[in-house]
């Protein structure tokens, strides 16, 4: 098994493993559910950078490309 398969414990306080257990749902594991929720929540500095990007002007394939010296 790969290093980045494995699984490890994260600890949790009881009343967090409760809350965390309402969302175990359709055979979905704890990981899966962890996961679930970050793609959800994704971090400040996620929406900056949509912001930054939305602000510069669309180019074309051909400009990045040229730009890139492909």
């Amino acid at each position: 098994m790969a290093a980045t398969s494995r699984y490890t414990s994260v600890p949790v306080r009881a009343t967090t493993l409760n809350a965390l257990r309402a969302y175990r749902v359709g055979g979905k594991s704890y990981d899966e559910i962890i996961l679930d929720f970050i793609e959800g929540n994704p971090p400040e500095s996620f929406w900056k950078e949509i912001e930054r990007r939305s602000k510069q002007p669309d180019i074309s394939l051909e400009e990045v490309q040229r730009r890139l010296g492909l």
